[in-house]
């Protein structure tokens, strides 16, 4: 099995345990149908195109490359207690450990957790719009 292939099957796994289909992926993550669909059969898979997606779906840089040592790998390993980056590979260096934080968690919760989440964000949004407002009337 070659690198190419590994990636496939990672990507035939994450949508399957995280998205349900790949209809949901492409929703989440803004990427081409018909590009996903090539690469789950034939399309040439490089280390670019890996590493993006990866970013897209919150998942540590070379997780499309692993072999899968244990069954359902979550996003969320790799990283360390209280919420830092493991330098190993938990998130981009460019992003704050605690929105990487949030996002993984996002990404690994089900349809009511990510509910509540975005709700909880639009709730904090709106308060803080209205001290903004308040404070310059």
């Amino acid at each position: 099995m070659n690198i190419q292939d590994i990636r496939r099957e990672r990507l035939r796994q994450l949508i399957a345990d995280r998205y349900k289909s790949q209809a949901d992926f492409v929703a989440a993550t803004g990427e081409n149908q018909g590009e996903i669909s090539a690469l789950l059969k034939d399309k040439s898979f490089g280390e670019k195109k890996a590493r993006k997606l990866e970013l897209k779906c919150s998942l540590p840089a070379g997780w499309l490359d692993e072999v899968e040592s244990a069954p359902n790998a979550s996003p969320a390993e790799g990283r360390q207690e209280g919420g830092s980056v493991d330098p190993a590979g938990g998130g981009p260096e460019w992003m704050n450990p605690d929105a990487y934080r949030l996002l993984t968690l996002y990404f690994s919760a089900d349809d009511d957790g990510r509910s509540e989440i975005m709700n909880t964000a639009l709730d904090y949004g709106r308060v803080q719009q209205g001290r903004v407002v308040h404070h310059k009337a």
